[in-house]
């Protein structure tokens, strides 16, 4: 026997139930059950649906809570009242914690265009980095200043 299950006037799926001993047969009592089982999973199933949506909407909304966190903690008022170098480094370093990330670099674009240059580092010496010509819409950091678009390089060792 194959029974609906059923909530909201919406078919959600089936039940089936199978017999394996010989000669017995469903009664119109074990329809009627079976389809009031249907009915009653339909219910617990659009019920289990609502909760879990609720419980994402509860986790999405605590993320973009987490979010705001960590965004407000880089863009402190605080940090407003530094001399540009001392807020780069402040703000990366905070970074840092934020994204959990080994190395942090901000690259401004220099008076001509012509290339992007360090500004400030966290996680590395900015000697190693300083050594680096970056040319303007080159490599990761020059393509990003010449774009105006975030771009993500998941490995490192294969772009410039």
């Amino acid at each position: 026997m194959v029974v609906p299950i059923q909530a909201g006037g919406r078919t959600l799926g089936s039940i089936t139930f199978v017999l394996s001993e010989p000669g017995r047969r469903y009664g119109e009592l074990d329809r009627r059950m079976a389809e009031e089982l249907g009915r009653r999973a339909g219910v617990a199933i659009e019920n289990a649906r609502l909760y879990e949506a609720e419980r994402r909407s509860r986790l999405a909304a605590q993320a973009a809570e987490q979010r705001h966190a960590a965004i407000q903690l880089v863009a402190d008022a605080a940090l407003a009242n530094l001399e540009v170098d001392s807020l780069l480094t402040e703000m990366l370093a905070r970074v840092r914690r934020v994204f959990a990330c080994d190395t942090a670099t901000v690259l401004l674009v220099s008076a001509d265009r012509r290339r992007v240059e360090v500004r400030a580092c966290d996680g590395i010496e900015r000697e190693a980095w300083e050594r680096t010509a970056v040319p303007f819409g080159a490599g990761g950091a020059g393509a990003i200043a010449a774009r105006g678009r975030p771009m993500v390089v998941d490995d490192v060792g294969a772009t410039d």
